[in-house]
């Protein structure tokens, strides 16, 4: 849960824009290494090692093996159309539970509402 949550803070705080920036993950994972010199991260070096990796990657590639880094990659992908003409691509989700039509429907109605369901997920 560390890896991901800190991957919602800090995956795209280096980005410059919310269009092209191919390099915004790799900015984000040169951030997550100073934090984690500093003692800022609640993880263990493990933790940072994939925490770097789901920043770094985050923007391309092939879809991860590792269920955390698939985890983080999936939820930015599930968040996508927050940007205007931005669709989930259900072939770019790696786990099962997202690729669900109904939950990409909700997280395509959260995404574009803007709204971060804490409720739902705190108080279940």
């Amino acid at each position: 849960m560390d890896v991901v949550s800190s991957f919602a803070v800090l995956h795209d705080s280096c980005r410059r824009n919310d269009l092209a920036d191919p390099r915004h993950g790799a900015r984000a994972a040169v951030l997550v290494r100073d934090l984690s010199r500093q003692g800022l991260l609640p993880m263990d070096e493990d933790g940072v090692i994939l925490l770097e990796k789901a920043c770094r990657t985050h923007t391309g590639g092939r879809i991860p093996e590792v269920p955390t880094v698939m985890a983080c990659w999936d939820s930015d992908r599930l968040d996508l159309p927050r940007i205007a003409g931005v669709e989930v691509r259900v072939e770019w989700l790696g786990t099962a539970f997202a690729k669900e039509s109904a939950f990409v429907e909700a997280a395509t109605h959260r995404a574009r509402a803007k709204v971060f369901p804490y409720r739902q997920i705190f108080n279940p």
